[in-house]
């Protein structure tokens, strides 16, 4: 590692609902932990080619599980690390949520100190990536002013980014406000591998998670909302796509 000033991209990534599932079925959230696990080790084995610039960025993102928690973070500050913890954290969130797993994540940009060989990892952007996730009422990947802004800044030089590969869209939090964020576009990239016919219902969303959760008219409204924001999204991001 070369990163002589220690900034990196940092995502973290939580599982909703994980200790009301421990409570209901101890069983099947620890086998929705070892699904997670499963994604974040299949994380590794794309490489993410540019059609353009021809730039494989396999592996230049580094991840640590935590009981229901993964962080993600990059070796160095380059262009390529970017895309790559955009590009990654959307595939890990996709394979995730194929495996039953929703997580809801938040990527953030600064001085992140790590240790591999003592297991240790310090910084602020850390913090703000939870920070600016946990409190929304969906799941899906958010991502920092700083973020947002180095990625656009960067890609009106460069065909390397996608155009859309980050969307303002606009998130209910805990406290009911409507909050504009920059999300990873994850439904326009794995838009060939949806199986359901769109626009996604909230039901079909919801299906393949009862096992974990519970049936969704159990679910209480500030739980419900959740996966109606989610599924809004999804929908619209599809719409936008096909438009």
């Amino acid at each position: 590692m070369n990163n002589k000033e220690n900034l990196r991209y940092v995502a973290h990534f939580d599982m909703l609902g994980f200790k009301s599932a421990v409570c209901r079925n101890i069983d099947e959230a620890w086998g929705a932990l070892s699904d997670l696990r499963a994604a974040l080790d299949q994380m590794h084995s794309y490489g993410i080619k540019d059609t353009y610039a021809e730039k494989d960025i396999r592996n230049k993102i580094h991840a640590k599980i935590l009981s229901d928690t993964i962080i993600c973070y990059s070796l160095d500050n380059t262009s390529e690390d970017l895309m790559s913890i955009l590009m990654l954290s959307a595939q890990l969130y996709y394979d995730s949520l194929s495996k039953c797993v929703p997580l809801r994540g938040g990527i953030s940009y600064g001085k992140f100190y790590i240790n591999e060989n003592l297991d240790l990892v310090c910084g602020i952007p850390l913090i703000k990536a939870y920070q600016i996730s946990e409190n929304l009422q969906w799941s899906g990947i958010v991502v920092d002013e700083s973020v947002a802004n180095i990625f656009f800044n960067t890609r009106n030089g460069s065909s390397f980014f996608q155009n859309d590969l980050l969307v303002e869209w606009g998130i209910p939090s805990k406290e009911k406000k409507n909050n504009k964020c920059w999300v990873v576009n994850w439904p326009k990239i794995h838009f060939n591998d949806f199986k359901n016919k769109m626009p996604i219902t909230v039901d079909k969303y919801y299906a393949p998670l009862e096992r974990l959760f519970g049936e969704y008219n159990n679910l209480s409204d500030y739980v419900k909302n959740k996966y109606v924001n989610t599924v809004d999204f999804i929908n619209n991001v599809i719409k936008n796509k096909n438009s």
